[in-house]
């Protein structure tokens, strides 16, 4: 659920500025057997690439690339929740900078509230719903949210987002469908008034109103290939290196 939370979080940037995103990996519990991914994104004009560092199945350390060029470093450092709680960064010339990413917590250990979005849960202590301090303290006339519904396996299938664009109230919801290892297999979009599709996204792909993907796996049900399809046709989008 962790990377399509991600993929979700790319129609929010479109529709306006999020919060800092935190890299994460997909739920898959083959991770705990690898120490190493290099990610590589080799759509548009820029090639980018991502290696990682793995730890008991999370991310550790990552450094990015354009073009072979380092762009920057990062640790991550984790709570108790195993949450991160800080990301160090290093630039390219070896000057650190610490950001802390404060999170509280329920009676459960459910993360209620990390930097300015705020959680509140169904019976299943599934996220039913984010909401921006925006969004809050205007009740409900500026910032955003986001609700949930999920399938009988914990996936998404569907996510309803509240916006708004120059004063106007925008609602866009996305539904989903799953592949046998748990990634999404296609992405339905519909929005409140009508947008033109595709969005056009900042420094990345446009989203189409319908989209579907293949991928190619390991024996450890982890891609190693993401396309996507169109007009019947694969487009590489992602491919990552596993050891």
């Amino acid at each position: 659920m962790k990377n399509l939370l991600l993929s979700i979080t790319a129609l929010l940037t479109i529709c306006f500025s999020s919060k800092a995103q935190i890299k994460e990996l997909e739920k898959n519990p083959n991770w705990k057997k690898y120490t190493t991914v290099i990610e590589k994104t080799p759509y548009g004009k820029d090639y980018w690439k991502t290696e990682y560092t793995l730890k008991d199945g999370q991310i550790d350390t990552f450094k990015t690339f354009s073009k072979e060029e380092l762009r920057g470093s990062f640790k991550y450092v984790y709570d108790q929740h195993a949450n991160v709680s800080q990301m160090i960064v290093i630039d390219t010339d070896k000057k650190t900078k610490t950001v802390d990413i404060e999170t509280k917590y329920n009676s459960e250990g459910l993360k209620i509230k990390s930097q300015n979005t705020k959680y509140s849960y169904n019976q299943n202590k599934q996220i039913a719903k984010e909401t921006s301090k925006e969004f809050e303290e205007s009740i409900g006339k500026e910032g955003w949210s986001v609700s949930y519904q999920y399938d009988d396996k914990g996936n998404i299938a569907r996510a309803e987002r509240t916006s708004f664009i120059k004063n106007n109230r925008q609602i866009d919801v996305e539904e989903f469908t799953y592949d046998s290892c748990g990634n999404v297999l296609t992405i339905d979009r519909s929005s409140t008034p009508t947008r033109k599709y595709p969005l056009i996204g900042i420094g990345g792909r446009s989203l189409d109103q319908h989209e579907t993907f293949e991928y190619e796996y390991n024996d450890d049900c982890l891609w190693t290939k993401k396309y996507l399809v169109k007009k019947g046709k694969k487009i590489l989008l992602f491919e990552r290196e596993i050891k």
